[in-house]
């Protein structure tokens, strides 16, 4: 099936559909508390989460060989949800018991997400779902306070960083046929994501080597392909579908708001002309990118790869 992409199957988006809309429900509320400050929809976050905290099974009841799309979903969403409520989790007028049980769950689900495998011949264990469960054991450790999982998401940068060839491609995404630069633009999004989250806790990995290589070898190789994308023919002969993810607000393309702010790259300037929210991202990347102050005095090449 080119590009993994296929007629969807109704069972699977049936599935995925409670996994979306919490995603939607937590980073609408995590976005309108940033823009307004209002305690209300903080406590709307943490709210919308606790029957998700009560039902034993969510986020933590399955296993990655049996279950693949519950895994993946879950990845998503634990990476989401943490965000949000990296968000709102400091809001003094918040029920501190229900917003620590909150973060409780989903450091476990964290702890789940990133143990389950399957098996050391799967691509899972170097492509895209490997980068996003990074961000969900980033994202998961900063609320938890837990640093070896904060570091394994880090690790998990690394590690990522070091699996792209000479021209910047990863290679797993390569091979998705038509999807090639979709792909590569969705493994490039959390990577971003772990670096601002990094950033912001005192540590810049933005300009992280491995092997030779740093995230902005990704991010040119995506430029240089969407100017001429026949510099993926080396890689699959397919004509690539990524128009739709170039028009304006798209999703996939939220990271680039990130990185332009943070690099001050030019070549993603027409893209974050309109807001993007992008639910996997726990919304408003807009609102996200605005200046922090750099970290002082970090060593970026102590980061070692993950094992």
């Amino acid at each position: 099936m080119s590009g993994s992409h296929g007629e969807l199957n109704p069972l699977e988006h049936q599935l995925s559909e409670p996994y979306y809309k919490i995603q939607e429900i937590a980073a609408q509320g995590a976005d309108k508390y940033l823009a307004t400050g209002d305690p209300a929809e903080a406590n709307c976050v943490i709210q919308a989460l606790l029957p998700w905290v009560q039902d034993k099974a969510a986020l933590l009841d399955y296993n990655a060989k049996d279950d693949q799309v519950v895994w993946f979903q879950s990845t998503w969403t634990v990476a989401s949800l943490s965000l949000s409520v990296s968000i709102i989790r400091s809001e003094p007028k918040l029920n501190i018991a229900d917003r620590d049980r909150v973060i409780a769950w989903l450091h476990r689900a964290a702890l789940k997400s990133v143990s389950e495998s399957r098996g050391p011949n799967s691509t899972t264990s170097t492509n895209n779902h490997f980068f996003w469960r990074g961000l969900a054991a980033t994202a998961a450790g900063v609320i938890s306070g837990d640093n070896e999982l904060f570091a394994k998401g880090v690790r998990t940068y690394a590690t990522a960083i070091g699996e792209m060839d000479g021209q910047g491609a990863f290679p797993d995404e390569m091979e998705r046929h038509e999807l090639a630069m979709h792909y590569q633009a969705f493994a490039i999004e959390p990577l971003v994501m772990i670096a601002e989250l990094a950033y912001r806790q005192g540590l810049n990995i933005y300009p992280l080597e491995q092997r030779g290589h740093r995230l902005s070898d990704a991010v040119n190789f995506l430029s240089r392909a969407i100017a001429d994308p026949s510099i993926v023919g080396k890689y699959t002969p397919e004509a690539q579908k990524i128009e739709p993810d170039l028009q304006p607000g798209n999703a996939l393309m939220s990271w680039t708001v990130l990185w332009a702010t943070r690099t001050g790259d030019p070549a993603w300037q027409k893209y974050i002309q309109m807001p993007f929210f992008d639910s996997r991202l726990a919304g408003s990347t807009t609102i996200f990118a605005a200046p922090t102050k750099a970290p002082a005095g970090v060593d970026i090449k102590s980061t070692s790869p993950a094992k």
